[in-house]
């Protein structure tokens, strides 16, 4: 599942996906799988994200079985 709320968080502090891959320590590749949804996040670097966001994991990652959130999101962006 695309992670519509951290696109809108790396969006807002007007950071490219290469940008924000950088300063979370993850591979631009793997970071550009992972924020489209074909690969999950590990937890280690869901908790690097959210440090960097001031933010709750859950503030920021969706539940992969909610789509309700994800249409919510997606149509904000």
């Amino acid at each position: 599942m695309r992670q519509w709320i951290l696109i809108k968080h790396r969006k807002e502090m007007n950071l490219s996906q290469e940008q924000f891959a950088e300063k979370v320590n993850i591979s631009i590749s793997s970071y550009r799988n992972k924020e489209t949804g074909n690969v999950e996040f590990k937890p280690s670097e869901m908790f690097r994200i959210a440090r960097f966001f001031d933010k709750k994991i859950e503030d920021i990652f969706l539940d992969p079985n909610s789509t309700e959130n994800a249409e919510m999101f997606r149509n904000s962006i």
